[in-house]
């Protein structure tokens, strides 16, 4: 009788398993890292040997055209051909044997043992046929589970998570997606071989996905680069490491800030690392780094892909702290007053030039790149520079002796010290030794400044406008001179200004030594005095 209650009360639980999970997850709505077959469909294959492995289930996608003729042991044979796993029993239609390794986990079966466990499987939660007879269709899941227990259901995927089995997608060996990553900023180490490490806090204020690389030769693990960046770079603080795992993260810079030591943790949320878009099942001193993998370490419950952080523009890279940009040019044009030097660089490319000009200003992290633009653009008739108050460029336009150009409309991207800006130009700050560059790309990102160092004879150190030589602006005497709301005329004649629209707001005729106090709405103006021109901003 007994026995007969525990045969209706496992049927019961298989018939309450298959109709929880019948509309649950599909093999499409799963992650995978290594795929086998081809075709537009997917199926699902999950291995669970308790006996070898009792903590991670292994995980394949398998891919075909659905036509009513693919089975079981079609997955199963792809699976031996392409992704190493080793099997007995195929040809008999049940399998005795299962093994499977890599450099990191493994998993072995066999029915010829003296324990009485059996591999048994099932489609969709529901027992199934042979291997060769049982019928296989797009969004199916097969589980196959090494057990003794023949009474009770085969765990579900759902149910292998709530035993806190992790269900691991089993990593593809040829993928490493440092290429798509796009132009890190600041490698540390040295070596052949490159990796990528992506720190993400998302509860972070102003949450951003920072990017290092790390070089290295022959083997390593993901703790090398850990401790090789944060050695390197003093604002990344990594704790735990001693232990293999991280326990909380320190990390500030101009655009975001955080620090997690000491915070009581939010439910299931945990500093969590992906090796190559798949959950690393290794401590960090554990997991192999080969070349061209990308380690993407995320305060929550699960990591994220490096596709989900792309699509979501959140990845930007990390500027390296002892790169002075500004030291590769020796500008003869300065603009602005202080004691921090910056550099700006524009570059059209069809004009043959990279036009450079100095800047001066104080470091209190407050002064912008838009500030510095508003500024040069002021002080050089010559250069027009259109949509900085609304954070990203419209138009530059520039005549002079060095190259002319203009209507260049919006295709204008930019880099401070290499780094693509992550910001409009009214929310990235300037530091001293600093190197602003724009190009004109057409949505490309464009050369790094040590490209365009190498390329020397296109830069042009932009002369003084006033001089026509190597002069600081502050040495020029200047026909007209703007300053906090007041012009000064230096000359006689008639004065004319103009809004950035053209529309003509002010004539007034000036004598030499006149001052004139302006009541004009914020923008940006062009004056005219006696053929000479200058640039102010009203703010």
């Amino acid at each position: 009788m007994k026995r007969i209650l525990s045969f209706l009360f496992a049927v019961c639980i298989s018939l309450m398993v298959s109709a929880n999970t019948a509309g649950g997850i599909k093999a499409s709505q799963m992650h995978y890292s290594q795929l086998v077959g081809q075709g537009s469909d997917t199926v699902s294959i999950i291995f669970y040997c308790p006996t070898s492995d009792e903590y991670n289930a292994f995980m394949w996608g398998f891919l075909f055209d659905d036509n009513d003729n693919t089975y079981v042991s079609d997955v199963l044979s792809a699976l031996v051909t392409e992704a190493g796993v080793e099997l007995e029993g195929l040809e008999m239609g049940y399998i005795s044997k299962i093994k499977w390794a890599n450099n990191v986990l493994s998993f072995e079966g066999a029915s010829n043992n003296p324990t009485g466990y059996y591999w048994m499987y099932n489609v969709n939660d529901k027992f199934a046929d042979a291997v060769s007879t049982q019928k296989i269709h797009a969004n199916d899941v097969i589980n196959f589970q090494f057990t003794n227990d023949f009474e009770s259901p085969l765990y579900t995927y759902e149910g292998l998570l709530e035993k806190w089995i992790s269900v691991y997608p089993v990593l593809d060996p040829e993928y490493h997606p440092l290429p798509t990553v796009g132009n890190i900023t600041y490698y540390v180490g040295e070596g052949e071989n490159s990796a990528a490490l992506i720190v993400y806090c998302p509860n972070a204020e102003g949450a951003m996905a920072t990017v290092w690389g790390y070089h290295f030769n022959g083997e390593a693990v993901v703790a090398d680069m850990l401790n090789a960046i944060s050695s390197a770079d003093k604002r990344l603080v990594l704790n735990g490491m001693d232990y293999g795992y991280i326990s909380s993260v320190a990390f500030a810079d101009d655009f975001q800030s955080y620090n997690t030591a000491g915070e009581q943790a939010l439910q299931n949320t945990y500093w969590m690392y992906n090796l190559n878009d798949v959950y690393a099942p290794k401590g960090v001193s554990q997991m192999p780094l080969n070349d061209k993998d990308v380690v993407v370490l995320q305060y929550a419950a699960q990591a994220s892909t490096l596709a989900e952080l792309q699509g979501q523009w959140l990845t930007y890279m990390a500027d390296d702290p002892n790169f002075r940009g500004s030291d590769l040019f020796a500008t003869h044009y300065n603009v602005g007053e202080g004691t921090a030097f910056t550099t700006l660089t524009i570059n059209y490319p069809s004009s043959g030039k990279a036009l450079t000009w100095g800047y001066k200003f104080n470091d209190n992290g407050e002064v912008m790149v838009s500030d510095m633009l508003e500024d040069i653009d002021t002080a050089d008739p010559r250069l027009t520079i259109s949509g900085v108050s609304m954070g990203f460029i419209m138009d530059i336009a520039y005549s002079g002796t060095e190259a002319k150009f203009d209507n260049t409309s919006y295709n204008w991207m930019f880099t401070v010290n290499d780094r693509e800006a992550p910001y409009g130009v009214n929310q990235v700050p300037l530091h001293d030794g600093y190197a602003v560059y724009f190009e004109y790309t057409g949505g490309a990102w464009p050369y790094t400044l040590k490209k365009l160092a190498e390329l020397g004879e296109s830069v042009a150190y932009v002369e003084n406008p006033n001089t026509g030589t190597a002069l600081n602006a502050a040495d020029a005497v200047a026909p007209m001179v703007y300053a906090q709301g007041r012009l000064a005329a230096n000359t006689t004649g008639m004065l004319r200004i103009f809004a950035a629209t053209g529309q003509n707001v002010l004539n007034a005729n000036v004598e030499a030594g006149q001052m004139l106090q302006l009541n004009l709405p914020a923008g940006i103006y062009t004056a005219k005095l006696n053929g000479a021109a200058i640039k102010f901003v009203v703010r």
